[in-house]
């Protein structure tokens, strides 16, 4: 179990009290418990990736997150397993490999087939990409929900996170105007698993949503029908 966290704004440091990275460090330690053997920040133009990572696939620091492409033009924090990795390496001819892990490989197919490497991944995850070059954030989840995926936009900035108490706002934004009340309800209450049905009136809670399968075509892999999986984008 690992847990992610970022945020994108086209005003990282100008829209929050500090910087966008220290904002991030805090969302992330509100996930030590999923992650502790290692944790990493890392700030783009755009956007800001956190990763706490409990290590089971390839230990070595080398795999630590947030992960970079060997020519620095992608970035991705992962929380899940790849099942199929080791088939998807194979497959990835003329990719260089520099770690045993499924990161890597989740990452290497991102950048050869795009959105339809969705339809090829056969295990659990949240992730989110970030293509340099581009400008862009792309964010998925595994049909199923195995991995939590949880987002808010507010302000025109985008918060997401696998588990909903690092979006309160007394994560990234320590000197917010969330009433004692309601942060102690949300933080103890069924909002934990269910934002929207917080009952607290105008309560920040309500504005956070749970990534959810998105509709669209089927796509065939290995003999096995799979899904379109949860997708968000933020460009």
């Amino acid at each position: 179990m690992c847990g992610i966290a970022g945020i994108a704004s086209l005003d990282l440091d100008g829209a929050l009290p500090g910087s966008g990275e220290a904002a991030v460090r805090r969302m992330t330690d509100a996930l030590a418990h999923r992650g502790p053997d290692a944790q990493g920040v890392w700030q783009g133009t755009q956007v800001v990736l956190g990763h706490r990572r409990l290590s089971i696939i390839d230990p070595e620091p080398a795999s630590h997150q947030p992960f970079h492409s060997d020519d620095g033009g992608h970035v991705i924090i992962f929380n899940g397993e790849i099942y199929n990795f080791r088939e998807l390496r194979e497959s990835l001819v003329g990719h260089v490999f520099r770690t045993k892990s499924d990161t890597e490989v989740l990452l290497a197919a991102w950048r050869e087939w795009g959105e339809e490497s969705l339809n090829r991944l056969e295990g659990m995850f949240a992730f989110a990409v970030w293509d340099v070059r581009k400008e862009e954030l792309f964010i998925a989840r595994d049909r199923f929900g195995i991995k939590p995926l949880y987002h808010c936009s507010l302000g025109g900035r985008l918060f997401f996170s696998s588990e909903v108490r690092s979006l309160l706002p007394r994560n990234w934004c320590p000197e917010n105007s969330m009433s004692p009340r309601c942060a102690i309800t949300c933080a103890t209450g069924p909002c934990m698993r269910r934002p929207r049905s917080c009952r607290m009136s105008k309560c920040y809670c309500q504005a956070i949503r749970s990534a959810g399968p998105k509709p669209g075509p089927r796509s065939s892999h290995g003999g096995t029908w799979w899904p379109a999986r949860a997708m968000l984008r933020w460009t």
